[in-house]
């Protein structure tokens, strides 16, 4: 079988090589067969049932990390049987314990988020708005507004929800999760909700008018984080 593993936080990038793969083998005429990693069905039976349409397939599998153990303890010892061809997308970076869990020969693709964006997204508190600015129109230099937005509204998001309930984050690692609550803690009561506000007027003002996202973000950063 050939394994292609995508997986890293920019999930633009991941999500792009995915769909040029797919684009590809739409070319060579493969049929392509999404599989849920908790469907309940198992992996083995899956990927060796028989094609309908008697076709070579592309088995796409997003959120591996869901994977039960027999399943990807299978894929590891008998994966290479399977003749056909088989992605994993995810849109966070996997741990070692699962890579090495892959058949060897499997290619490995990691598409990382620039340092400088998490150290933008890291930034973005109160009492450090010069130091967020400066890194902000540092990282505009090479990653478009859009990218960047994107990335700080789920950052929000984040900081909001964990000030709910930890348990809504989408991660596993406790230091991710510690770290958002510590960064969470440095905004006042009710800021981040007017945070998330101003995040949504701006995208609706640059996309109906001539106002540039990256003054509006300016302003944003300017105000909220005096």
């Amino acid at each position: 079988m050939n394994i292609i593993l995508i997986h890293g936080e920019d999930s633009t990038q991941g999500s792009l090589r995915l769909d040029e793969l797919k684009d590809s083998a739409r070319t060579k005429g493969l049929q392509i067969v999404t599989v849920e990693a908790d469907s309940g069905k198992s992996l083995e039976e899956t990927l060796s049932a028989g094609s309908l349409f008697d076709k070579h397939r592309l088995f796409v599998l997003e959120n591996p990390g869901r994977l039960a153990k027999r399943d990807l303890d299978w894929l590891g010892k008998q994966g290479k049987n399977v003749q056909e061809a088989l992605v994993l997308y995810s849109k966070g970076e996997l741990r070692k314990e699962f890579l090495k869990k892959l058949p060897q020969g499997s290619k490995i693709e990691l598409f990382r988020l620039p340092e400088n964006l998490y150290q933008f997204l890291d930034s973005f508190y109160p009492g450090n708005s010069k130091k967020t600015l400066q890194i902000l129109h540092q990282l505009i230099r090479t990653q478009p507004i859009e990218k960047i937005v994107y990335f700080l509204a789920l950052r929000v998001r984040d900081l909001y929800w964990v000030t709910q309930d930890a348990q809504l984050l989408p991660y596993k690692e406790d230091w991710r999760i510690l770290k958002i609550l510590s960064q969470s803690k440095k905004f006042e009561k009710g800021k981040l909700l007017e945070v998330i506000a101003d995040l949504a007027e701006a995208d609706v003002v640059s996309k109906t008018s001539d106002n540039p996202m990256i003054g509006l973000l300016d302003q944003i950063i300017a105000t909220q984080l005096e």
